[in-house]
């Protein structure tokens, strides 16, 4: 028999090479070969699929996300504001001061929800909230306060608004992590920023006090933030929001959700039902099992030969359930 030498190289999609020799090998391993490509081939299939389906299962996420967070945004903007009408067109401005802050979409909308109703006490309107958080967005954007760190700055902020009062801890936040917002505060009162902590404990920063140091510098803030370079972080955030204001919208539109939702409530209201059908269809199949085991058993113990076949008949029930029971003990 000729000898042949076949040399193969394999080369995955990730980049893996695989080098296989086959030496001194005849037609039987050249057909060996033949069979672990063709399964190489569907192995790297299968492997892709099960990757693309990952893949979409991600997206898939991510699009849910985005739909439920805008159409919880949205509700509570409508409630806010008193109709859907007044709520677009606050989502609107939201959305145009979260583009030219470089923030997050979501938590500039939070944080105009959380002052509104307190600057509505004070007197202001729906535009001049909107002001008021326009400016608080710029003032963090002046300071280099990004994500959990103006989070922290806005969430202290809004407290001090519904209790009346910057102070105690709200004030240390605005102190250590307000920058700019800090130095207004303190402008606005005719003190240092050091200064802001023996006021705090007087009462003195007050929400009006909070209000005028923002709004008032609204225009001031708007060109100090506009000079600020934006970096690759800021345009994944850009991305972020088109990507929630585009897939909100749409879903909105369309109603997608809201079928997916009443759908999932569905079968959640007859999950118990569901599954007390499911454990009866086990035991009707395990009965049947069961039936088939038995006869079985019966057709075993009381298999005849030409002898003694009525004599085997009286014992093969006693003989076949002896052997359920061994069945069942192992």
């Amino acid at each position: 028999m000729a000898q042949k030498r076949v040399s193969v190289r394999l080369v995955s999609e990730g980049g893996r090479q695989v080098k296989a020799e086959f030496q001194g090998i005849g037609d039987a391993g050249e057909n060996s070969f033949r069979r672990i490509e063709r399964q190489a081939d569907i192995t790297g299939a299968v492997v892709r699929r099960v990757m693309g389906v990952l893949g979409a299962a991600i997206s898939t996420r991510q699009l849910i996300a985005y739909a439920d967070q805008w159409t919880d945004l949205r509700s509570r903007v409508d409630l806010a504001t008193g109709s859907q009408e007044a709520g677009a067109a606050v989502m609107d401005r939201l959305a145009a001061m979260a583009r030219r802050t470089y923030s997050s979409l979501g938590q500039t909308t939070e944080s105009w929800l959380a002052n509104a109703t307190a600057l509505r006490e004070l007197g202001l309107t729906t535009a001049e909230s909107l002001d008021f958080t326009e400016a608080l967005n710029n003032a963090m954007v002046v300071s280099g306060a990004r994500a959990e760190r103006a989070a922290s700055v806005q969430n202290a902020l809004s407290k001090a608004m519904a209790l009346g009062t910057l102070s105690g801890d709200n004030l240390n936040t605005v102190i250590q992590s307000g920058g700019r917002l800090a130095e207004l505060l303190a402008s606005e009162l005719g003190t240092t920023i050091s200064g802001l902590r023996n006021l705090g404990q007087q009462g003195a920063i007050t929400g009006d006090v909070i209000r005028t140091a923002l709004i008032g510098n609204l225009e001031l803030l708007r060109e100090e933030a506009d000079s600020m370079p934006a970096t690759i972080g800021d345009a994944f955030t850009l991305i972020g929001n088109a990507a929630l204001q585009l897939i909100g919208t749409w879903d909105q539109m369309a109603g997608a959700s809201s079928a997916v939702a009443e759908g999932l409530i569905l079968l959640a209201d007859n999950l118990e039902r569901l599954a007390a059908i499911g454990i009866a269809f086990a035991g009707f199949m395990a009965g049947r099992w069961v039936a088939a085991f038995v006869a079985a058993r019966v057709a075993t113990f009381c298999g005849t030969g030409p002898h003694g076949a009525r004599a085997r008949i009286r014992q093969c029930p006693a003989h076949a359930f002896r052997g359920l029971g061994g069945a069942q003990a192992r």
